[in-house]
């Protein structure tokens, strides 16, 4: 069997989810693929994840 990494996105780079972040980029086995904030990644917290705002449609 070959091992796949999990992709994952997060929600949020407020207090907790800039953690989630740093965590989910340095996991081993671990893709953090997208970020998505109302207020864009102005601190760079997504590491090289893009990052968008929701849509508002």
């Amino acid at each position: 069997m070959t091992a796949t990494a999990l992709r994952a996105g997060l929600i949020g780079l407020g207090s907790m989810g800039r953690h989630h972040a740093r965590v989910l980029a340095g996991l081993d086995g671990v893709e953090l693929v997208a970020v998505v904030d109302p207020m864009g990644d102005k601190n760079g917290w997504a590491q090289s994840a893009p990052c968008c705002p929701p849509s508002t449609s």
